[in-house]
């Protein structure tokens, strides 16, 4: 805390509810953006956020369209969706259809998936804006922990590790990140590692997992 005035929670579910609590900000589009923040960072994704996180990704490199959807989230809220522009941009997605059958295909190929501990190899195969789905259906079909490895396009030496936590477990996600200097909140947190650490954190991972066991799943698309 650097003033008086300052707002540290690190139980705050998203950095939107922070600001919207700090600013007093209640009502209208100004909950629905809170609520979407929240089932983002939590890992609770709906099939609405969840194609604005994809287009969030495609724009990672496109200051001008990142204003654009800003000023198109703080219109509409929830009612970006049926904006013709942001509809133009998920087109721009090349078969994220076929990958989302591909990616439900393989969570449900996990025998005894319940309270598994599991960490996804997406290094060099799966698209940047498509790297967390795998988690997601994962976490539905049982597993506690999901932690997936896919490349930075903005670091390509370096590899983004996303840990994603049941919400009927007790594990602490960032746990898992903060001794690697990553963070986040306990359902969801992030941590970004060289080639290096990631021996490191799997044994981290195991340690928090009750039979010290990582099931470690490999991604790698049909072509």
């Amino acid at each position: 805390r650097l003033t008086e005035k300052d707002m540290v929670s690190p139980s705050a579910p998203a950095a939107a509810k922070l600001v919207a609590d700090y600013f007093n900000i209640r009502g209208g589009i100004a909950d629905e953006l809170v609520e979407m923040a929240v089932a983002a960072d939590t890992g609770k994704h709906t099939e609405k956020t969840l194609k604005l996180d994809r287009v969030i990704k495609l724009l990672h490199d496109d200051d001008e369209g990142r204003v654009r959807l800003a000023k198109l989230l703080a219109e509409k809220g929830a009612a970006f969706i049926e904006d013709e522009w942001f509809r133009e941009q998920y087109a721009k997605l090349k078969d994220i259809e076929k990958l989302d059958e591909w990616l439900s295909e393989v969570a449900e190929s996990i025998e005894n998936p319940k309270g598994l501990f599991v960490f996804v190899d997406e290094e060099g195969t799966i698209p940047y804006y498509a790297a967390k789905d795998i988690a997601h259906k994962l976490l539905a079909r049982g597993c506690d922990t999901v932690a997936v490895a896919y490349s930075d396009p903005n670091s390509p030496r370096r590899l983004k590790v996303s840990i994603r936590v049941n919400e009927n477990s007790s594990t602490d996600a960032r746990r898992i990140a903060e001794p690697l200097g990553g963070g986040g909140h306990v359902k969801a947190a992030g941590v970004t590692l060289e080639a290096k650490d990631m021996l490191l954190f799997l044994r981290m991972l195991a340690e928090r997992s009750p039979s010290r066991k990582v099931t470690y799943l490999r991604l790698q698309p049909p072509r």
